[in-house]
């Protein structure tokens, strides 16, 4: 009237040694080399199998699955600090468009270049005072021009090594990002 168990006798997966395996028992370790073992049961067949193997078939899976999950992101990542790379691009080029030598700098140029020719003309026609005003003029526009030109190839200089600097932290998180995606890959891969 009662229940009565079927035993089986199986290897064990890692010694070899006999087991006796009943219909109640799912997993349980070897009594003579201490492997788990798993009872699988399918289509009336009974094997064992390593915990150490399952487990490690259910890691391998979670794992994928995990850098699947990881490359999404790490695409997107990507083309975000890309985006940002060519907007900050952008920005440096308007920045250094400002800090060149603008018309007015040029027409300061010109002016200057008139009145020392126009002193010229009248220490020639003897116009002593309007001579030296002008040339006076001439030289301080020159002076002026003279600074503008310092300052921005001093600004110019400023920009270039902002622009190294930060080209250089975009660079390397942009390699950072593409170095991750390959680790992820490789998992997905596998």
């Amino acid at each position: 009237m009662g229940d009565t168990l079927r035993t089986l006798t199986l290897k064990c997966t890692s010694c070899g040694s006999s087991l006796n395996v009943s219909d109640d028992m799912d997993r349980f370790a070897c009594g003579f080399c201490g492997t788990e073992q798993v009872v699988l049961r399918r289509g009336g067949t009974v094997s064992l199998k390593p915990v150490e193997e399952a487990i490690a078939k259910v890691q391998a899976g979670t794992d994928k699955t995990a850098a699947e999950l990881a490359l999404s992101r790490l695409v997107v990542e990507l083309a975000e600090v890309e985006r940002k790379w060519q907007e900050w691009e952008q920005a440096f080029a308007h920045q250094r468009g400002g800090a060149k030598l603008g018309k007015g700098a040029v027409l300061l140029i010109l002016l200057a270049a008139f009145l020392g020719i126009m002193s010229f003309g009248l220490l020639a026609g003897d116009d002593t005072a309007g001579a030296i005003w002008s040339g006076v003029a001439a030289l301080g526009l020159a002076a002026l021009v003279a600074l503008l030109v310092r300052g921005s190839g001093q600004t110019m200089k400023r920009i270039e090594a902002e622009r190294q600097s930060k080209w250089q932290l975009f660079y390397d998180h942009m390699e950072s990002i593409k170095s991750q995606i390959a680790k992820q890959r490789q998992i997905v891969d596998a």
